[in-house]
């Protein structure tokens, strides 16, 4: 796992004291992995291979599987949120009443690796929590004064920074659309 702007302990400690703990067994509510170390107990139809590649069998059990082995990319940060099972899940995680799920994978839309940050979870859980009529988004919203546009510039252009260093006034293009930092200089 690489290391982080800002360490993933702390990183998840501010989601816990912030965001809340499960009552039933005191696990947080939001927290932050690393990819290739989330496996769970999944029951499925599995196709077993030799190791040299010749099919042996299709199967149908619970096995102790890599969580993310197909869904992301590998390698990466991603903000889970603990969640009760549904029904329909209640089949292929046997005997689990709650599971962590995926809600954002710390990359650009051009699936570069980017380094977890507390600001960049906060927006996400609160655009959700929002959503689900449980909190209040309007700091995210667009800002209406000069005052917050400049305040805006300058906390993004120091995530920016902390995230990109030296190299955060560089424009970027994804896809069809251009990204241009804030304004540097701003006082």
């Amino acid at each position: 796992m690489p290391e982080s702007v800002e360490p993933i302990g702390i990183i998840n400690r501010r989601l816990k004291d912030n965001f809340g703990i499960n009552t039933g067994d005191g696990r947080p509510i939001w927290r932050i992995v690393w990819s290739e170390d989330q496996f769970e107990n999944r029951h499925g139809t599995y196709d077993d291979y030799s190791p040299g590649g010749i099919y042996l069998r299709t199967v149908t059990e619970t096995r102790y599987v890599k969580k993310y082995d197909k869904i992301f990319n590998k390698d990466r940060f991603i903000l889970e949120q603990l969640v009760a099972i549904g029904p329909i899940d209640m089949g292929t995680l046997p005997g689990e009443q709650t599971s962590y799920e995926p809600m954002y994978v710390f990359e650009t839309n051009n699936g570069v690796f980017l380094p977890p940050k507390y600001e960049v979870a906060e927006i996400i859980i609160q655009s959700v929590l929002a959503v689900r009529g449980k909190g209040n988004i309007r700091k995210w919203v667009e800002p209406t004064s000069q005052e917050e546009l400049i305040e805006r510039a300058k906390r993004i252009e120091q995530l920016q920074e902390e995230i990109f260093g030296e190299d955060s006034g560089i424009t970027e293009k994804h896809g069809d659309t251009i990204f241009v930092p804030g304004p540097k200089g701003v006082n």
